[in-house]
């Protein structure tokens, strides 16, 4: 298993809406379990303490704030927290995220505003006050949770979202070529479809509250009949790190042979070549062709389980 002894993870978003694990609870936790020291930011300050309290609970070391990642003053003072704290900056992740309803004509131009803010926004502040960061230790990884919906439409009305979330993966595939000669990566982790407290939310606004029939009708557009959950999601990020820690990687294009569950699409971004997408659906890894996704959005099904593609 891979350890992060020594090493400081800066996670934004680290609290989870309601109970159980949302993806930055989970990212931190294992990350935490797995050597690292966190540092943890979140919109609700109760949140991020409950996600503290795990990690200090099971021996792991962690120090949260109440952080709103789409203001530029306060991106920069979490930052400076952070090194005041720990000194450095190993793992980045931008977890910050959230989805509202409407097409163009029928979403408010303020909503269109903060969604860019939230969704990518968020991501850009922190990588432009922690990649300096980064640069002077040698190195470091930046992992930007996407979402499939960035890559294909996912049967809901969410234009501003998608649009977001689309632009962070490009993102994070320029910036990852500038920065990969400086010992510094960025991936984007793109998941299908996660059962997380977030899915409440989500059910009053695309549901009108009806959570039961909301959370079937999303288990159903998965092939493998069910959504990922936020454990999914975290080994997706730490393979992320992984592929750092293999000196033959150091500065060439990224050619790993890793696999994702439950429909979880990752672009590698340390190449300006035609990126791959890779699945896994507890076998081989399955290496979908960007230009080849087969038609099956008509269906509503966000994930790629059929359209051209081969297996490694």
């Amino acid at each position: 298993m891979l350890r992060l002894d020594g090493k400081v993870a800066l996670v934004t978003g680290c609290g989870t809406v309601g109970e159980g694990w949302g993806n930055g609870k989970a990212i931190s936790v294992l990350l935490a379990r797995q050597g690292a020291s966190i540092y943890g930011c979140d919109l609700n300050e109760e949140a991020a303490q409950a996600t503290r309290k795990l990690i200090e609970a099971e021996g792991g070391v962690a120090q949260v704030q109440v952080c709103d990642v789409t203001r530029a003053a306060e991106v920069q003072a979490l930052v400076q927290a952070c090194i005041a704290r720990f000194g450095r900056i190993d793992i980045l992740i931008n977890n910050v995220g959230r989805s509202e309803p409407g097409d163009p004509v029928t979403m408010d131009e303020e909503v269109w505003d903060e969604q860019m803010d939230v969704n990518l926004k968020s991501a850009f502040l922190a990588c432009k006050h922690v990649l300096p960061v980064m640069e002077r230790q040698g190195g470091g990884s930046v992992v930007n949770i996407s979402s499939i919906a960035g890559l294909r439409y996912v049967g809901k009305p969410q234009v501003a979202y998608a649009a977001s979330k689309a632009a962070l993966t490009q993102m994070t595939q320029t910036t990852a070529v500038i920065y990969a000669a400086r010992g510094v990566r960025l991936n984007s982790v793109a998941p299908g479809l996660m059962f997380t407290p977030l899915v409440k939310r989500l059910a009053d606004k695309y549901a009108k509250g009806d959570f039961d029939g909301f959370v079937a009708h999303r288990h159903n557009q998965v092939p493998m009949g069910h959504m990922g959950d936020a454990w999914v999601l975290i080994g997706d990020a730490i393979d992320q790190y992984r592929f750092d820690r293999n000196p033959r990687n150091k500065g060439q294009p990224a050619e790993p042979l890793l696999s994702f569950p439950h429909g979880a699409l990752v672009h590698f971004s340390v190449s300006n070549k035609v990126m791959a997408m890779v699945t896994r659906l507890d076998g081989p890894a399955t290496v979908f062709l960007p230009f080849n996704l087969g038609d099956d959005g008509a269906a509503g099904n966000p994930v790629n389980a059929a359209g051209g593609h081969r297996t490694a």
